[in-house]
């Protein structure tokens, strides 16, 4: 029992003396910043919503972060004061110093106001819509903290929800759609909800042939006037917003690049295609059979754009495993006076044979443990159609 009352004596003696030992090492004038701390609402015996969870993501978004610390000692500080100044770019004292150590975090780092308006901005987004951070510093001795009082005020809810009201274009579909919207009535203001409808409007659109359509084309306006921590919610398209946004595409010409090299690229752009079904096919060495690409490219010729298509030619070209590049790409006839795309693209096949070794454990039922070394032979596009064959040997 006295060895432990012994040893616990001296892990306390030790960590003070290493929590000291990092501010004896300060210049003049400066002091240690220890952290920050947030109160929130200290004149009011009214608790927000899970208030211990927002004081803790309002304590993580201040700047400067103090320096690390492990059971109350700031140990990279620690290492980089006792490494001391390196005499020479190199060594184990220049390597502790820079690698494993860190620099003092000094109070005259801390930007009161700048974490005042972050911290403010984040309430805000929350709801909180008259929020109110002021920050101060508190010193002692040689250490010193940030202190930020936030006042938040009461959290204000959605009261009603408007769309565009025209049953044309953008606003029809936006209209269509509104059922699937992520807006509620009765849920508390919140500024990622509010930008992930802009998202999930902007895909709606996609779907629906929008190509250059973009979230920012779309403003949702908060009315907070009405009182009672209420507000209105009402979705706009600009008016800014270009033409080329504001009209859906269809696809003039597919043309497909199946063998693409961008030293060949001149070449195979002024070859003349084989014209099977809807694509327009640029390759001399009929790398591939025509037919496989209406299992690869879903869209198809006079379709409106659609990202979903997009997105499953994309992943059905690179899953086949026959291909180290794919790119689409969609050009516009004229954005201004058509509303057509030409897509492109371009595939760029693996090699027609590799070898690939590989080792790994075993363990069989006799308790025997070993390694296994299998070699696989693979070879791609035998029969022009994609196809890959493996041929493997074990040995162990």
């Amino acid at each position: 029992m006295k060895k432990l009352i012994k040893l616990s004596l001296f892990i306390l003696v030790c960590l003070a003396w290493a929590a000291c030992s990092n501010t004896k090492y300060l210049k003049p004038g400066q002091i240690l910043y220890t952290g920050a701390e947030v109160k929130i609402n200290p004149d009011s015996a009214k608790r927000i919503d899970d208030q211990k969870e927002v004081k803790g993501t309002l304590e993580g978004k201040t700047r400067p972060r103090p320096n690390k610390s492990l059971l109350g000692i700031k140990w990279k500080l620690f290492i980089y004061n006792l490494a001391g100044e390196p005499k020479k770019p190199k060594g184990i004292r220049h390597w502790l110093r820079t690698k494993i150590g860190e620099p003092p975090v000094l109070l005259s780092q801390v930007k009161i106001k700048y974490n005042n308006d972050v911290l403010t901005s984040y309430l805000i987004s929350q709801g909180y819509l008259q929020s109110i951070v002021t920050g101060d510093t508190v010193v002692k001795e040689k250490k010193g903290k940030a202190v930020y009082t936030a006042n938040t005020g009461d959290r204000y809810k959605i009261n009603s929800i408007s769309f565009p009201t025209d049953t044309s274009g953008v606003a029809a579909i936006v209209n269509q759609n509104k059922d699937k919207t992520l807006l509620k009535v009765g849920n508390f203001y919140d500024l990622d909800v509010y930008k992930n409808e802009r998202i999930r409007i902007d895909n709606d659109l996609k779907e629906k042939g929008y190509f250059y359509f973009s979230p920012d084309y779309l403003i949702i306006q908060v009315d907070s006037t009405i009182g009672k921590s209420l507000v209105d919610i009402r979705v706009r398209v600009k008016s800014i917003a270009p033409d080329a946004g504001l009209k859906p595409y269809t696809i003039r010409n597919i043309n497909i690049y199946p063998n693409y090299n961008l030293r060949r690229d001149s070449v195979l752009r002024r070859l003349k295609p084989l014209q099977y079904n809807d694509f327009n096919i640029y390759d001399n060495r009929n790398t591939f059979k025509p037919r496989i690409f209406d299992r690869l490219v879903f869209f198809k010729k006079g379709e409106a754009y659609n990202r979903t298509y997009h997105n499953q030619s994309l992943n059905r070209m690179v899953n086949i495993g026959a291909f180290q590049d794919v790119r689409a790409e969609f050009l516009p006839i004229d954005s201004v006076k058509n509303d057509q795309l030409d897509l492109n693209i371009f595939l760029t096949p693996l090699k027609k044979n590799s070898l690939t070794f590989g080792v790994t454990g075993t363990s069989k039922s006799n308790n025997f443990v070993g390694s296994e070394v299998k070699i696989t032979q693979t070879t791609r596009n035998l029969f022009r159609g994609a196809e890959q064959l493996d041929v493997s040997a074990s040995v162990g």
